[in-house]
């Protein structure tokens, strides 16, 4: 937004106040804005956009496999939402998992970095890509990193979508199917996976596991194999906040 004595500029958490000098010269101040909050209230009190006024658009994306092979979801297996701010238009995405944690900008071509990773938008036709930079990833020893990752860049597609507008009733036969069908990868076995200040930690099974972002786009994993369902219960409420007063459990469940 231009202003008499220069510009403010809010790309995903960051806020730029440029300052027009004499003699040609431009004074640039960046603040990282690091939660939602702050962003609303900037948005607000600098822009003067209040987030009643955003405007948003429902989107419908099928997913590809966790290994980025051709295999993709059926349709409105995914729901990405696209927020427009004054003339810019954002992706937003809650529920992928290991995904990227601050809006990415619709119109940008070029890659965007974030702290979670390297992310880009690519068009397809009528469609567009959401892919990412396959990671780095460090095991455990600080001095090994996994062999199978080359040093050549590989872009490994996480979601297909077109700019067709949907309402949320659009997604409920799939939602009916992700919470029934024996078919889906969430009625059966057991995940858990929350962000955090510095990556992610997830449950998959009995095997916790605990992943750090680097930088670089580089990641750790640490994982631990967890030795019973008491023990399954412990890192639960440990790292996700969930007791086990507030879960349901199988019948043969030591908790039943």
């Amino acid at each position: 937004m231009a202003k008499s004595w220069g510009r403010l500029t809010l790309t995903g958490n960051k806020l730029t106040t440029s300052t027009y000098l004499a003699d040609n010269k431009v004074k640039k101040e960046t603040k990282e804005l690091s939660r939602e909050e702050e962003i609303v209230n900037e948005l607000e009190l600098k822009f003067g956009i209040r987030k009643e006024s955003c405007f948003h658009t429902l989107l419908a994306g099928a997913v590809f496999d966790s290994h980025g092979g051709n295999r993709k979801g059926m349709p409105f297996d995914h729901m990405i939402l696209m927020v427009a701010i004054e003339d810019n238009l954002w992706l937003t995405d809650v529920g992928f998992g290991d995904s990227y944690l601050t809006p990415l900008c619709f119109t940008m071509l070029e890659p965007q970095e974030r702290k979670s990773g390297i992310y880009r938008i690519r068009k397809e036709g009528e469609e567009y890509l959401y892919e990412v930079l396959k990671p780095k990833v460090v095991t455990e020893e600080p001095s090994r990193e996994d062999k199978s990752r080359s040093d050549v860049e590989e872009w490994v597609s996480r979601c297909k979508f077109d700019l067709t507008p949907r309402s949320k009733k659009d997604f409920k036969d799939m939602l009916d199917y992700h919470q029934t069908n024996q078919e889906s990868p969430f009625t059966h076995g057991r995940i858990c996976t929350m962000a955090t200040s510095c990556g992610r930690v997830t449950l998959v099974g009995n095997k916790l596991i605990t992943s750090t972002y680097l930088g670089d786009n580089k990641v750790r994993k640490d994982m631990k194999d967890l030795g019973g369902e008491e023990e399954v219960v412990k890192k639960l409420e440990e790292n996700f906040g969930i007791n086990k007063e507030s879960c349901l459990y199988p019948e043969g469940s030591v908790f039943h």
